[in-house]
Formats: structure tokens, C-alpha cells, sequence
């Protein structure tokens, strides 16, 4: 899959965009603050249908403008798309082809993935970044999951107002803890799916980056044996009757998926204590790499590819390896900077942005 066109009006600090993009890399070059990550983030809004900076439509509209808009052509194997995004202070509305859809169906069949500094947190930051990758970036496997996490969301949400008010007593508060317990089961269930199917593809490419053995572990706030959502629901179910003085003393849901997290090991060590700062970034790197293969394998696409200013994060070395495995397989659209005389030897294409402008180079 590739993008063949990318038309933007009123995105961001970007009265007008309309590129033909190069098949295979686009390097995006220009001084700080001109608007380069606004370029990838209009990219990743029309094939996704939201942003990955921010959920505020408003955030995402030209100063003084009442709206913007953002259309992409893309190529796949079965064909091309038109697609349409429109974004104002109350909401998004995206189109395929003229026709209205969910804004989340784009990320079911369009894959994107993103690399920016901030993915470091990844490994640094709390569980709730790792607990947003898994269900943000591997979501794509089922078509319903997105689903299943609102369900899930609203369920903890009641419950814990329940809790909160002192509801706790009636059939309505067991009603919405069964609910609760129903949801987080199958949540949990496709947590560990989509785990187990991931690891592998993140252990291959840390060790194509010159790493040492690397393992992901789900950390669940209750003992599982399993993965049947029957039965994790009742595991759930039951340890929640345990705590029940505590979620009634703290009014909230103490244990569930909303309170997990997925840790890494390097050579059986915790990577969060132990792994260096260019270690943490290679395992950063061989998540968004596997998640590249995980695509290709599962949807017979590769998806496109946006890497924000991370070149600089990234030794010679390193930069080397994931330029010379992605470019051949994927559309890719890099910030810089400046242009460095090996990214010119790669081919495609070169596109300079100043001050809310962006034009290809030559």
C-alpha cells in the first residue's frame, strides 16, 4: 500500500498541500518549527482517521479557519481509494470513495505506522503508554476490538461510578460488575492472542539490529493460566469479590486490564532498570519494525511508514539497517533537518517545508 496523493487544506499551520508522493522514501526536510511533524500527522489523519499527536479536532485547524480537510489517494493490491477526512472544533467525518464510514474502519484496512521521539516512553513512561500500544497499534487484527474497548471503557466506567456514589448494594451495581467482568475477559483474551502472535516478529528484528535475546510479558493484575475469555472473566469476577472493601474505600476498579501492563526482559532483566538509552531505543525500534511485519503477514500490505525526527535518535549503524530492510518493502516519509548525503544515495523523493509551505525539491 502507498500513497499516491495527499491534498490538505487549513491543516494545522498549512493553508494548501497537494504532493505526489514517491512509492517508496520521502524524505521531508526543514528547519524546527516549520511544519514537518504537521505534514506526517495529516499523512496519518486521513489513513487512520485520527491523529497520533492529539484528539482534539480543533488542535488540527489553521488558525482563523472554520475546518479542515485532508484527502489521500492510495494505492493497495486491490485496487486505488479516494480518501476524505474533515475535521471541525465539534468532530471528524471521513469518506472512502464518496461514501461516509467510521472514522476507526480506515485503520482496519490502511496501516501506518509511526515512529516519533516520544515512543521512547514506551519503555520509560507508565503502563498506560504500553496498554494504548497494544490497543492502538495491534488493534487492526480484529475487526471488532475497537469496539470491545468502548464497551469495556463504558462497563469501568459505570462501575466505577457505582462505586463512587455508594451504589454497591443493589442488583444494578453486581449487573454492571458482570458486564465489567464479561468484557475485560475478552479484552484480556485478545491481549494475549495478539501478543503471543507479536513477540516473535519484535525478538527477529531486535536481533536484526544487533540485539541480545529480548522477551514481552503480559503483566496482568489478577493470575491467569490461560487465555479462554470465559474463564478469565470468572477468574476476574471472583477476585473482584475479594476486593470489594478496597474498590469501595478508593471508589474505583482496582484490578483489571485498565490496570495492566506488558513488560520487557533483556536477558531476563527488566529493560525499564536495566537497558541503556541506545538498548531502549533499538526495542522501540524492533516494536514498530515487527509491527511493519506483523501487517504484511496478516493483511498481504505493507503499510506506510512515518519516522519523526528519530535519525538523530538512532546511531549510524542502526539508521543503516532499518533504511536498507524498510525502504525496499514500504512507503516511507522521513523527517529531517537537513538532508544527509547517504539519504540522498537512497532515491525517492525530497520535499522542503518553510513556514507553513512544503514543495518537492528540483
Amino acid at each position: 500500500m502507498y500513497l499516491t496523493r495527499l491534498e490538505a487544506r487549513d491543516f494545522r499551520n498549512y493553508r494548501h498541500i497537494d504532493l505526489r508522493p514517491h512509492p517508496g522514501l520521502n524524505i521531508i526536510c526543514g528547519a524546527n518549527a516549520q511544519g514537518k511533524t504537521n505534514f506526517l500527522e495529516a499523512i496519518c489523519t486521513v489513513l487512520r482517521g485520527f491523529s497520533f499527536r492529539t484528539s482534539r479536532g480543533a488542535d488540527m485547524i489553521r488558525w482563523q479557519a472554520r475546518q479542515a480537510v485532508v484527502k489521500g489517494e492510495v494505492a493497495t493490491a486491490t485496487g486505488s481509494n479516494l480518501l476524505e477526512i474533515m475535521i471541525d472544533p465539534q468532530g471528524k467525518k471521513v469518506a472512502v470513495g464518496g461514501q461516509p464510514v467510521a472514522k476507526h474502519a480506515l485503520a482496519r484496512f490502511l496501516g501506518v505506522v509511526v515512529f516519533t521521539p516520544e515512543d521512547l516512553w514506551l519503555i520509560k513512561g507508565g503502563p498506560g503508554e504500553r496498554r494504548r500500544f497494544i490497543d492502538l497499534e495491534l488493534g487492526f487484527l480484529s475487526p471488532d476490538y475497537w469496539n470491545l474497548v468502548r464497551d469495556f471503557r463504558r462497563a469501568l466506567s459505570q462501575r466505577n461510578s457505582l462505586l463512587k456514589n455508594g451504589q454497591t448494594r443493589g442488583d444494578l451495581f453486581d449487573l454492571w460488575t458482570r458486564q465489567f467482568c464479561d468484557y475485560a475477559g475478552r479484552l484480556l483474551a485478545y491481549r494475549l492472542h495478539v501478543l503471543k502472535k507479536f513477540a516473535p516478529y519484535v525478538r527477529r528484528c531486535f536481533r536484526a539490529l544487533g540485539g541480545e535475546e529480548l522477551s514481552l510479558r503480559y503483566v496482568s493484575s489478577i493470575e491467569i493460566s490461560g487465555d479462554d475469555p470465559g474463564e478469565l472473566s470468572a477468574t476476574l469476577y471472583h477476585n473482584l469479590q475479594k476486593q470489594r472493601e478496597d474498590d469501595l474505600r478508593y471508589h474505583r476498579t482496582g484490578i483489571g486490564p485498565h490496570r495492566d501492563d506488558l513488560a520487557f526482559y533483556l536477558n531476563g532483566k527488566d529493560a525499564r532498570v536495566y537497558a541503556s538509552q541506545g538498548q531502549q531505543r533499538s526495542i522501540v525500534l524492533a516494536l514498530k519494525w515487527g509491527q511493519v511485519d506483523l501487517w504484511q503477514d496478516h493483511t498481504g500490505e505493507t503499510p506506510v511508514v512515518l519516522l519523526d525526527d528519530v535519525m538523530s535518535e538512532l546511531d549510524y549503524q542502526r539508521r543503516n539497517r532499518l533504511m536498507e530492510t524498510l525502504r525496499e518493502r514500504a512507503q516511507i516519509f522521513l523527517t529531517a533537518g537537513e538532508l544527509e548525503e547517504s539519504a540522498k544515495k537512497m532515491g525517492g523523493k525530497v520535499f522542503l517545508v518553510h513556514q507553513g509551505t512544503i514543495r518537492e525539491e528540483g
